[in-house]
Formats: structure tokens, C-alpha cells, sequence
């Protein structure tokens, strides 16, 4: 991808992680939160394993910079949207 769009790209992940931390906080901690300091307060863990497979878990930078990149206007609301909607239901059970 181009190195211009990615550039747009990696500052908008951090922006949309900054509104998710933030959601998840409450109102007398939402200032501290900042889009230079929220590598530190993010969970060290990217990724899970399921059904002996390694997942990217879900609000993790990469995660985030990898649903930009198959929509770039995605915003924070339409992003929570898809995780809610989806289920573990929806991987098949052997």
C-alpha cells in the first residue's frame, strides 16, 4: 500500500484506539488517555489461540490498521459495531 495512505492510516488507528480506550475508562480517567501514551496503557497481549490456531485479537493496533486498510472510513462506532456482531458461533466446531 502506499506509504502516503499508510502514514493517514496509522494516526487514524491511534486516534480510534484513544475513543476505545477512553469508552472503556471512567469520566474522571478519559484525560489521561492520549494518542501518544496509548501504547502503554494497551494490553501487551495481540493475539490468542483458538482451535490451535493463532488469532489477532480483536482492538489491538495491528487489528485496527488491518480493518482500516479494507475500509479507510471506518470510524470507532462502525468498528465496535462489527465486533459485537460477531460471534464465535460463527467458526465452525469439529
Amino acid at each position: 500500500m502506499n506509504s502516503k495512505k499508510m502514514k493517514i492510516i496509522r494516526r487514524r488507528a491511534k486516534t480510534i484506539l484513544a475513543q476505545w480506550l477512553k469508552s472503556l475508562v471512567p469520566e474522571t480517567e478519559r484525560e489521561k488517555i492520549t494518542e501518544k501514551n496509548i501504547f502503554s496503557l494497551m494490553p501487551n497481549q495481540t493475539h490468542f489461540v483458538f482451535q490451535n490456531q493463532i488469532q489477532l485479537s480483536a482492538w489491538s493496533y495491528k487489528w485496527v490498521i488491518k480493518q482500516l486498510k479494507k475500509n479507510p472510513d471506518l470510524t470507532f462506532n462502525q468498528l465496535d459495531d462489527i465486533i459485537k456482531n460477531t460471534n464465535m458461533s460463527s467458526h465452525k466446531v469439529w
